[in-house]
């Protein structure tokens, strides 16, 4: 099948549908649903979904070369057999965050995909994985927000 490419500009008219990974059953309602969670998270610049893999790049805390702390996207790339990959832009300082990232991101999918490793995915795993996917990296972007409040305030 086509890989689905949906940037956040590809959203800004598009009426959504599909709101929930349990109506996902075909790459249209598939296409749906993304556009939906890109819609509703301002943090995503885009998403691609193959047969092999769910990428989504999200808004993150980095440092740059290591001394300024500022936002950049980071991709996180979700392997059908559920290992995961995340990508910094060359001038972020992010070891420990890339690790950090890609545990969060690894356990939160691992469930969906422990039964599937290897397999073509069906659209709603494929959609189960993208929405786990943002969840994690928003939920580790959060916490990178309050630590930073948190070393600001004492």
């Amino acid at each position: 099948t086509d890989p689905i490419v949906i940037t956040s500009s590809d959203v800004d008219e598009t009426e959504v549908n599909i709101a929930s990974t349990a109506e996902v059953n075909s790459q249209a309602t598939l296409d749906s649903y993304a556009r939906g969670v890109i819609k509703a998270n301002a943090d995503i610049r885009d998403v691609i979904i193959t047969d092999e893999h769910v990428a989504v790049s999200h808004r993150e805390h980095a440092r740059l070369f290591g001394i300024l702390p500022i936002k950049v996207f980071a991709r996180a790339y979700v392997a059908n057999d559920g290992s995961v990959e995340v990508k910094f832009p060359w001038y972020a300082f992010a070891s420990a965050k890339k690790a950090a990232l890609e545990s969060r991101v690894h356990a939160a999918v691992n469930p969906s995909l422990s039964a599937s490793a290897n397999a073509k995915l069906s659209a709603k795993t494929q959609a189960e994985v993208l929405s786990k996917t943002v969840a994690a990296m928003k939920a580790e972007m959060d916490a990178q927000a309050e630590a930073n409040a948190e070393a600001k305030v004492q």
